[in-house]
């Protein structure tokens, strides 16, 4: 993913869950779009859209979403947060 690639994060306030993402994502150096769905009825649309009821819901530049928080299983189906975890851990952002 290159650096300047915005990743797109669909979460509730106060979802613990959701935090523990955004955190991950920020140690990644991965800029960030937050939607909130409570808020926002066209991201509460688009998270049904792409079939998932639970939040968090991740979503990569390539348009590959992914439900969860932990990071093993979104990096298993999200390539580019994959490579952006190699890059982290090369350069000692982990």
């Amino acid at each position: 993913m290159s650096v300047g690639a915005v990743v797109d994060l669909y979460c509730l306030p106060g979802c613990a869950k959701c935090a523990s993402v955004q955190r991950w994502l920020n140690r990644l150096g991965r800029p960030m779009v937050m939607h909130d769905v409570s808020a926002d009825d066209a991201a509460r649309a688009e998270v049904e859209r792409l079939g998932f009821r639970s939040l968090p819901v991740v979503v990569t530049p390539d348009g590959r979403a992914a439900w969860g928080a932990e990071p093993d299983k979104l990096m298993g189906e999200l390539p580019q947060l994959a490579e952006a975890e190699q890059g982290a851990t090369i350069f000692g952002r982990t």
